[in-house]
This record gives structure tokens, C-alpha cells and sequence, in this order.
């Protein structure tokens, strides 16, 4: 008895930090369910120990452990849920705290957080960027086969770099009108080939948030 509750108090800081990783997964895996439950629990179970084994340290940050999680999610076949993992975790991408026409779902994409060279602020580059982001945002909306949006939050900061702007902010609103409307299209067109190429029911709207 006194070695199985040895047992259990050893056991314990492992289940404290497999508890925190399954909530990870299972936030980012939920909006393309590529994974079976069960299979969410064993595969942070095994993280968990293997961290806490190398480490000797339960009590570590997400940022040092979250690699290791998306290792294993796309050794265990789920690289969509290890992407959507990482943008959940950096913020690049949040679910809204409202839905889109009612009950459609809403995802935001923080602009900001797209860092791009002094080299690379061009529009070719830009699309790029964007064309791997939204292909690997995709599994948000094959569960609703397209239907819902896109909010694009602080895309002034990409505007503003490819207009190579810098008047003074009394200007630089009117200047940068253009190319929000024009990085809001480059999002509808490519998240339009990506409905073709998935079969959607429908393309996601794109809004540019005020913030």
C-alpha cells in the first residue's frame, strides 16, 4: 500500500501537467477534430512524462513544452492540429467573442503579429505569407464546410508597410485605404480557391476589424 501511494504522489505531477496539455489539444484540435479523445490523453501523458523525466521540471512554461506536444501531434498524423496549436498559442490566430451572422463561427487574425523583413514588405512576399497562413487555417471551416469569417484585426500594420507610409497619422488613414481593401481581397481570393479546392458550401467572409 505505502509503495502505491508512493506511486501516486510521483504520478501526480505528471497528471497535473498531461491535464494542461490534453486542454491545449483539445482547444486547437476541437475546430478540425482530427483526433480520437482517447488518443488526445495517451499522446500528453506521454509528454508529460518525457518532459518531467528529461526536466525534473512539472511545473514548466507552455512555450517550453508546446514544441514537444506539436512534434508528437504530427508524428502521431495530426499536423493540423499541431499548426492551429502554435497560431493558438502565439495569438496569431483567436476565436471571436462573437459569432458572425448569428451563429457562424468567427476567427481572427492578429496582423500585427505577422512580422515581415524591411526586405520582404512587398506585395509578392505578402502573398506568400498569406497564401501558407489561410492554407493552414483551412481546417477551421472544413467542419462547417466554409460558412462563417475571417476578421483581419490590426491590418493597418501591413497596410501601412507596403505603402511604405509615413506621413502623419492624419494622412496615413487616408493612404492606407487602399491597401487594407486590397489585402481584405487578397484574403477573400485565396480563401475562394481554397473553397473550390476543398468542396465548401460556401467561402468565408473577410471583415477588417476597427482594432
Amino acid at each position: 500500500m505505502m509503495m502505491l501511494n508512493a506511486t501516486n504522489r510521483e504520478a501526480d505531477p505528471v497528471q497535473r501537467l498531461a491535464a494542461r496539455i490534453v486542454a491545449r489539444i483539445e482547444a486547437a484540435d476541437g475546430a478540425c477534430q482530427s483526433m480520437d479523445r482517447r488518443n488526445i490523453r495517451e499522446l500528453a501523458h506521454a509528454v508529460a512524462w518525457q518532459w518531467i523525466e528529461a526536466t525534473g521540471r512539472p511545473d514548466a512554461l507552455p512555450s517550453e513544452w508546446l514544441p514537444r506536444v506539436c512534434r508528437a501531434l504530427t508524428a502521431c498524423g495530426a499536423p493540423e492540429t499541431a499548426t492551429l496549436l502554435m497560431f493558438f498559442d502565439t495569438r496569431l490566430v483567436q476565436p471571436a467573442n462573437w459569432t458572425f451572422h448569428g451563429e457562424q463561427p468567427f476567427w481572427i487574425l492578429d496582423c500585427s503579429l505577422l512580422k515581415l523583413h524591411e526586405t520582404e514588405r512587398t506585395a509578392l512576399m505578402l502573398d506568400r505569407c498569406l497564401a501558407t497562413i489561410l492554407v493552414r487555417l483551412a481546417p477551421l471551416w472544413d467542419t462547417v464546410a466554409g460558412v462563417g469569417a475571417l476578421g483581419l484585426r490590426r491590418s493597418v500594420h501591413l497596410a501601412t508597410a507596403l505603402a511604405n507610409d509615413h506621413a502623419n497619422r492624419r494622412r496615413q488613414r487616408r493612404r492606407v485605404d487602399g491597401p487594407l481593401q486590397a489585402l481584405r481581397r487578397q484574403c477573400a481570393d485565396r480563401l475562394a480557391v481554397l473553397a473550390r479546392q476543398r468542396k465548401w458550401a460556401a467561402t468565408p467572409d473577410v471583415v477588417l476589424l476597427p482594432t
